[in-house]
C-alpha cells in the first residue's frame, strides 16, 4: 500500500467520500507544507516509522479541516480530523 493509498483509506475510514477524500489529498500534495513529500506518494507505507506516520496523519488532518471549513462546515467527521475525539 502506498503512502497516497494509506492516507486515502484513512479519511474513507472517518467518514468522507471517496471524491472528498481525494480533493483533500489533492490539495494535500499541492500544499507547500507537503513539498519534501513530492517524489514520496507512491512509496510504500511499510518504509515509514510510526512517528512519520503520526506526521502524515497530522498533516492529513490539517489539510481535512481547512477543507471542511471551506466546503462543508457541517461535516459529521470533523471531530475525528480536528482532534475532539480519537478515532
Amino acid at each position: 500500500m502506498t503512502v497516497y493509498e494509506w492516507l486515502f483509506d484513512l479519511c474513507k475510514q472517518r467518514g468522507m467520500l471517496e471524491v472528498e477524500a481525494a480533493t483533500v489529498l489533492e490539495r494535500m500534495i499541492s500544499d507547500p507544507s507537503t513539498v519534501e513529500m513530492r517524489d514520496r506518494w507512491g512509496e510504500s507505507i511499510e518504509l515509514y516509522t510510526e512517528p512519520l506516520k503520526a506526521l502524515l496523519v497530522h498533516r492529513l488532518s490539517l489539510c481535512v479541516v481547512r477543507w471542511i471549513e471551506q466546503e462543508n462546515p457541517r461535516a459529521f467527521y470533523k471531530p475525528l480530523f480536528d482532534g475532539t475525539v480519537k478515532g
